[in-house]
């Protein structure tokens, strides 16, 4: 479980399990922070995979500073959809860590931004399995 590497392996976002019995989905309380983020595009036949390689390319130094920055977990999916449940809009997010919350570098990609969240309440249900580097 993710719980299993926050600290060990990877630093995680700050975060509060909450008991959840309704829907089969884990939930946790997510605290205020910086992300980055990328629209995942929908028409890509490899949009996931292109929107993960953009955040690591962000993260392996195409920033303004050059910085290499450390991945942290989980790597979060949000969708949007429509009334018929069908994605109108994807994005792929990932936390920056602690030593970069203050000042992150401005990513070089302009498919990649910075955002700041709230505190924020995600479902969560653990897909694969964890790769380790």
């Amino acid at each position: 479980s993710i719980d299993d590497i926050c600290g060990v392996d990877f630093e995680c976002p700050p975060k509060e399990e909450l008991a959840n019995t309704d829907c089969g989905f884990g939930m946790r309380k997510i605290a205020a922070g910086k992300w980055v983020s990328t629209k995942v595009e929908l028409s890509d036949e490899d949009m996931y995979e292109n929107a993960m390689m953009r955040l690591n390319k962000y993260r392996s130094g195409a920033n303004a500073e050059g910085a290499k920055i450390p991945w942290t977990v989980p790597v979060i999916l949000k969708s949007s959809w429509d009334s018929d449940y069908q994605d109108v809009l994807i994005s792929m997010h990932f936390y920056v860590p602690s030593e970069f919350q203050a000042n992150p570098p401005s990513p070089t990609d302009d498919q990649v931004y910075m955002e700041d969240w709230g505190d924020t309440l995600i479902y969560y249900r653990l897909l694969g399995a964890v790769m380790k580097t």
